[in-house]
Parts: structure tokens; C-alpha cells; sequence
């Protein structure tokens, strides 16, 4: 795991706080967190504007989910709101 080093506004520092109060867990483990799923959701909602294909979207981001999870999920789950 790399370290990253960055400016984080009070706001989005808050939301880390909550997370980590909610759910007993560190304010690293919990921006870790809201990262993934930030970018799990840009990488859907790109899907899901016809941006990148299916395959792209599990090849290129974070997404990594075998066959038996795609099966269970359905793509269609991740192309409607």
C-alpha cells in the first residue's frame, strides 16, 4: 500500500470523523473506505453513461468482483438509479 499525502477540506474531514464514529474504526481505515466506494461509484456511474463498457469498468477501476458475484448482483444493478 502506497502512502499518499494531501489537503483534505473541513467538510470532507468531518465526514471521515463520522464514519470512523459510526462504524469504531480508525479515520485512515474510514477514508480508505469513502474512497473506494467514491470510486466504485464513478466507475458505475460512467458505465452507466455509456462512457466505458462493462469490461472496462472491472478491468480499470477498483471493482474487482469474480464471476459468481456478478452473477449474484446483476449487471442491470448498476445500470439504472
Amino acid at each position: 500500500m502506497k502512502v499518499k499525502s494531501m489537503r483534505i477540506p473541513e467538510d470532507i474531514d468531518q465526514a471521515i470523523n463520522y464514519v470512523s464514529q459510526l462504524e469504531k474504526i480508525e479515520k485512515a481505515q474510514s477514508r480508505r473506505k469513502l474512497d473506494r466506494l467514491g470510486f466504485e461509484y464513478y466507475g458505475a456511474r460512467n458505465y452507466r453513461d455509456g462512457s466505458v463498457t462493462f469490461y472496462e469498468y472491472i478491468d480499470y477501476t477498483i471493482a474487482k468482483w469474480t464471476l459468481r458475484e456478478l452473477t449474484v448482483r446483476g449487471e442491470r444493478k448498476y445500470t439504472r438509479q
